[in-house]
C-alpha cells in the first residue's frame, strides 16, 4: 500500500475559499482535485475523471499536516472493503474529531452515491491519530455553521457527552470561538438549518444583543433541556490549558478499532492486539 499522498484526491472547498486553502492542499496532494462543497455536479464529475480504484476526501476547510502526505493506509482494512478515516484536530477545542476527518473511499462507491443522491451503508473504521486540521475559523459564518453541523451529528450518537462539554466550553482563546461555541448551542436546539440560524443571531446582535448574552442563555437552555454541563472557559485558562493538555483520542476509538480488527482474521487479530497495547501505554488501562 502506498502513502496518501500519490492517492486521488477530492478535496472540497467552502465558497468563498480561504486564502492559501489551495496551495496547502497540493503540496501534500499532489493530485488532489479541488471542487466546491455546493457542486455535486463538479464532484462527480471529478471522480470520474480519476483512475484508481480509492479516493481520498477532505470535507471543507479540513486542511492536510505534515503526516498527511506519507501516511500509509493499513491494506488489512482497505482490502477488507472499509471506508477508512484519520482524525483532524479542531482548531478552537484542539480536540481530535473524526467527524471531520480525512477519509478513504472506494471510487465507485462514491460515483454510485452521486448516482443514486444517497450514501451507500459501509464498513467504517477511524484510526486513532491526527494527521490534519479542521481550520473553520478564519471567519464568524465557517465557525458558526462547522459548530452547528457538528451539533447535530453529536445529537445523533450514544454517549457523546464529553465531546458535547468540549466542544461547548472549550477554545475561547482562538479566533471566532464565540462563533463556534454559537453555532454549537444553537445545533442542540430544534433549529434546523445553519444558514437561517446564524442570520438570526446576526440580527439579534443587530439589535444590541451582546455574544456573551447570547451564549449564556443559550448555555442555560441546553443545559436545562438534554443535561449538557457546560461553561465558558475564560481566554486566560483557555491559552493554559492549550498550552499544557495532552491532546490523545478517547479510549473508545481504540477499542472501536480493536473490535474491527478482530473480525478480519489472522492477521486482523495481530493489529488488534498492537492497537489494545497502544492504548495501555497511553491511557494506563486495557482496551477490551
Amino acid at each position: 500500500m502506498k502513502p496518501l499522498a500519490t492517492f486521488d484526491c477530492l478535496a472540497l472547498l467552502p465558497d468563498p475559499e480561504p486564502r492559501g486553502t489551495s496551495l496547502r492542499i497540493h503540496n501534500a496532494l499532489p493530485k488532489a482535485r479541488l471542487v466546491l462543497a455546493s457542486d455535486r455536479d463538479a464532484q462527480r464529475t471529478a471522480l470520474e475523471a480519476m483512475d484508481g480504484a480509492y479516493v481520498l476526501v477532505l470535507q471543507p476547510n479540513v486542511l492536510p499536516n505534515s503526516q498527511l502526505a506519507s501516511t500509509i493506509p493499513d491494506p488489512v482494512l482497505v482490502t477488507g472493503d472499509y471506508t477508512v478515516t484519520w482524525l483532524a484536530r479542531n482548531l478552537v477545542t484542539g480536540h481530535c474529531e473524526g467527524f471531520a476527518g480525512p477519509t478513504l473511499y472506494l471510487r465507485e462507491t462514491l460515483i454510485a452515491d452521486y448516482e443514486r443522491k444517497a450514501a451507500s451503508p459501509v464498513k467504517h473504521a477511524i484510526m486513532p491519530y491526527t494527521v490534519a486540521d479542521w481550520a473553520f475559523n478564519y471567519a464568524s459564518r465557517p465557525a458558526f455553521s462547522a459548530a452547528f453541523d457538528y451539533a447535530k451529528q453529536l445529537l445523533t450518537l450514544p454517549n457523546s457527552a464529553k465531546e458535547m462539554t468540549i466542544a461547548a466550553s472549550f477554545g475561547s482563546d482562538m479566533p471566532y470561538a464565540d462563533w463556534w461555541h454559537l453555532g454549537f448551542l444553537c445545533g442542540l436546539s430544534d433549529a434546523t438549518e445553519a444558514v437561517l440560524s446564524y442570520e438570526q443571531e446576526k440580527r439579534a446582535m443587530g439589535r444590541g444583543a451582546k455574544m456573551q448574552d447570547l451564549l449564556k442563555d443559550l448555555r442555560r437552555k441546553s443545559n436545562a433541556e438534554i443535561g449538557l454541563i457546560s461553561d465558558r472557559i475564560s481566554t486566560e485558562n483557555a491559552a493554559f490549558f492549550r498550552r499544557n493538555r495532552v491532546i490523545k483520542p478517547d479510549p473508545a476509538v481504540y477499542a472501536e478499532l480493536a473490535a474491527t480488527y478482530d473480525k478480519l482474521g489472522k492477521a486482523g487479530q495481530a493489529m488488534a492486539a498492537q492497537w489494545r497495547e497502544a492504548s495501555r501505554w497511553i491511557w494506563g488501562e486495557p482496551t477490551r
